[in-house]
């Protein structure tokens, strides 16, 4: 029980350090400019570059769905660990 709780805080360390450098980027420049970009187009209209935006969705989702799957793998072994037990 101790190595799966000492195995599951080193994941979440590991994600929690992404989500901070993803944290990070929202302060950078590319960012903000494309934050300025779209506050100015205003009425609904779209900016035309928004690789930063998708960049920055992408890596979001990407640390959601390994948070998802750490709790899944965590959630199985904790199930077998008591079955077995």
């Amino acid at each position: 029980m101790a190595r799966l709780r000492e195995a599951t805080r080193v994941e979440e360390r590991a994600l929690n350090d992404k989500l901070a450098k993803i944290h990070e980027s929202v302060a950078a420049p590319p960012f903000m400019d494309a934050v300025r970009q779209y506050g100015r187009a205003g009425h609904g209209e779209m900016v035309e570059d928004d690789a930063v935006i998708k960049s920055l969705k992408s890596a979001l989702e990407t640390v959601v769905e390994n948070a998802n799957l750490l709790r899944t793998m965590m959630a199985t072994k904790l199930v077998d660990l008591l079955s077995s037990g």
